[in-house]
């Protein structure tokens, strides 16, 4: 069963950490005036928008905790602008009666109480438990259509989000980036693709990829169900196509001769 995110953290809790302290009229002040989804950093009373009634609820809430939520977070690098840590409102989804997931084993799922950030996008796997088992893509070549796999325990409904930082600028802010917005997803396997940009960066990159059973998220904040993966990817240039040897001799058939 689903439910909002509302539900899931304690009104005025900005930080999503179970209480409600200074910590939260300060993301309040560091985020005042600005708009987005109800997971936005600051919207103390999920409205979406980051002003003096959020102020209002971190006051009247004030002291109040709940239970430590079960979360699954990501594993990619953590900076402000690939936010995977608590501290930088990573992504991160509740893990307790949520049975929409990516992959097909949901005790693949690790709980943590933050995000396990690291180079390769692999610290998810530091209890010897793979998490990363939904998602499968094909070389990501420049400016080639690449297919993609993606395995999902989907009960009812779930859309699926994909970001790549094609441009290996530390971000998944830029134009092009997000590779798959709200797109349905039904249980089982689901075979899409993923555009590379023409002008994409050679190199290492990385992915993050959310499943949740309503439409809207980002790359952050908190989803009461559903599940997000992170990947290191490598962008490399097309394979070269097999073009004719040039000055190749040519070879004459012969004719021949029937026999009396």
């Amino acid at each position: 069963q689903s439910c909002t995110v509302e539900c899931l953290r304690r009104a005025g809790d900005v930080d999503g950490d179970g209480c409600v302290n200074f910590n939260d009229f300060c993301a309040v002040d560091v985020n005042f005036n600005t708009a987005g989804s109800p997971d936005r950093p600051g919207d103390a009373d999920g409205d979406g928008l980051v002003n003096f009634n959020d102020f209002f609820a971190v006051d009247a809430n004030f002291n109040a905790s709940v239970a430590a939520l079960s979360l699954d977070f990501g594993d990619a690098p953590d900076s402000a602008t690939f936010p995977t840590s608590l501290a930088n409102n990573g992504a991160r989804h509740a893990i307790t009666g949520n049975t929409t997931f990516l992959g097909t084993v949901s005790t693949d799922r690790d709980a943590e109480g933050d995000g396990q950030s690291s180079l390769d996008a692999t610290g998810d796997d530091s209890d010897g438990n793979d998490d990363e088992g939904g998602i499968v893509v094909g070389d990501l070549d420049v400016g080639a259509s690449v297919a993609v796999t993606v395995t999902a325990n989907v009960p009812a409904a779930a859309v699926l989000n994909g970001w790549v930082d094609f441009n290996q600028d530390g971000d998944w802010d830029d134009a092009g980036e997000q590779v798959f917005v709200d797109v349905a997803l039904v249980d089982g396997v689901n075979n899409l693709n993923i555009a590379v940009p023409p002008g994409a960066t050679l190199g290492t990159t990385f992915a993050r990829f959310r499943l949740t059973e309503t439409a809207g998220y980002s790359y952050f904040g908190l989803a009461p169900n559903g599940e997000v993966e992170d990947y290191q990817f490598t962008i490399t240039n097309p394979p070269p196509e097999s073009t004719p040897t040039a000055n190749a001799p040519l070879v004459k058939e012969t004719e021949q001769t029937p026999s009396p």
